[in-house]
């Protein structure tokens, strides 16, 4: 069974921070039959253009831009027979590791 999660952040400290806390957690918990693999961090910018005039100064403009890091992480169980239970209460504690990431989970068996 495999878990992956897409984690989404401002800045890229926020994430390896959270991939830290999550290996720490699977090492405290004494989790033996899982493996944790991660994949490079994406960088996605988002650039926004606002006038500073409401009418002639087509010139005057103030210029935004914002940076999403993506990263992917693999939870790898080599047990098969996980209980849906684990993996529902897994989720919860994954959720409480870093309140200043969003993370997406999908789960392939």
């Amino acid at each position: 069974m495999n878990i992956s999660i897409k984690i989404y952040a401002f800045h890229y400290l926020y994430i390896n921070k959270f991939i830290l806390n999550l290996k720490n957690f699977f090492k405290k918990s004494n989790f033996t039959f899982c493996k944790i693999k991660d994949s490079n961090m994406i960088i996605k910018n988002e650039k926004i253009t606002i006038l500073k005039s409401p009418h002639v100064n087509k010139s005057a403009r103030d210029q935004f831009e914002r940076k999403t890091y993506i990263k992917t992480v693999q939870i790898i169980f080599e047990n098969k027979n996980v209980d849906n239970k684990f993996i529902i209460k897994l989720f919860d504690l994954i959720k409480f590791l870093s309140p200043n990431v969003k993370l997406k989970f999908s789960v392939k068996k």
